[in-house]
């Protein structure tokens, strides 16, 4: 059942319903859903390389390992920022093209153009996202408290 409000019958002609448009934009959330995959992929090889560092301290009783894991959740954490930054420039793209279908004023030219760039503050801002600093923050600040009271300092 189709919820247009005109009267007529959507066109094969119509650039909505076209091919290539239909085509563009499935390519175009493949590629937001890849740069996800890779978001949530350096979620979870960091901490489990966090966990096995923090498990290889326990065992071995050796603390100065717990500083190591500044590497891992330094890496991930820039990595995890550039491919949120770039998902968020891409949904942009794509929110726009949506809007200049809606609006009538999308032209085949606009198709296959898949070029969104995100630039040092796109990363900066994705970086210090809820889902960047929010999830990587808090295994510092564990370890930090545990070695400053360990070392008497609180």
């Amino acid at each position: 059942m189709c919820t247009c409000t005109e009267d007529k019958e959507p066109s094969e002609f119509d650039l909505a319903n076209n091919a290539s448009v239909i085509a563009y934009l499935n390519m175009m959330q493949a590629i937001i859903t890849r740069l996800a995959g890779n978001s949530v992929q350096c979620k979870t090889w960091c901490f489990a390389i966090v966990g096995a560092l923090v498990g290889l301290a326990g065992a071995t009783k050796d603390l100065r390992l717990l500083w190591v894991i500044a590497v891992p959740l330094a890496a991930f954490s820039v990595a995890d920022a550039f491919y949120l930054a770039q998902e968020r420039k891409y949904r942009d793209l794509y929110n726009g093209k949506i809007d200049l279908i809606h609006r009538g004023k999308f032209k085949i030219e606009h198709c296959f153009v898949l070029q969104a760039k995100a630039g040092f503050w796109n990363r900066v801002g994705a970086f210090f996202s809820w889902s960047v600093l929010g999830l990587y923050a808090w295994p510092v600040v564990i370890v930090a408290l545990y070695l400053a009271r360990r070392h008497g300092l609180i």
